[in-house]
């Protein structure tokens, strides 16, 4: 899919990003009403939380991204909205003509259901246990797999030695050896 390429100097860059986030990614009702609870009690509150310590929020509240009707409409709403905005400084709106292409491409994919989690589909969330706040935490595997760090370790072994095909075989073998013994 495309991404948007913004400039990080505009004054809306980084309000924008905040409200597509929140767009793609809805909060369990039941998990955000947990972790709110909390976070009264140490007199502090969720938006300020996510400010400060949103790596805190997003372990301890699963997110799913919504159906395309209604996913569509949120993000239709924030390209319509930021994209004309002028920087403060500079006077330029936050989507230039590429942005606005690629952003009509985004809508497309978002109402064919590229973007939206499939309902029934797999959970992206497993329970972690309980922290010492009493709340669960959990783990994610929505975004890159995990073979994804051994493809990136392979990538860095052979391309650092400019080897030839013998060469890179024994490498390889070598790696997938002592990966094997670390799993064991």
């Amino acid at each position: 899919m495309d991404m948007l390429t913004l400039s990080q100097k505009h004054g809306m860059y980084r309000d924008f990003y905040q409200h597509v986030r929140d767009a793609l990614f809805v909060y369990d009702l039941v998990d955000k009403k947990n972790v709110e609870d909390y976070l009264k009690t140490i007199n502090t509150d969720f938006n300020t939380c996510m400010r400060s310590h949103s790596d805190f929020i997003f372990k301890q509240v699963k997110r799913k991204t919504p159906p395309p009707n209604q996913l569509l409409l949120a993000v239709k709403l924030l390209f319509d909205h930021y994209g004309p905005l002028p920087c403060a400084k500079t006077g330029s709106p936050l989507f230039d003509q590429e942005c606005k292409r690629i952003a009509k491409n985004i809508l497309k994919s978002i109402e064919l259901g590229h973007v939206s989690n499939i309902e029934y589909g797999p959970p992206f969330y497993r329970e972690l246990g309980k922290d010492k706040n009493g709340l669960m935490k959990y783990g994610c595997s929505r975004g890159a797999s995990s073979v994804e760090g051994y493809h990136q370790a392979i990538i860095r072994k052979v391309s650092s030695i400019n080897a030839d095909l013998r060469l890179t075989d024994l490498v390889l073998a070598d790696y997938r050896l002592y990966l094997n013994i670390d799993v064991l």
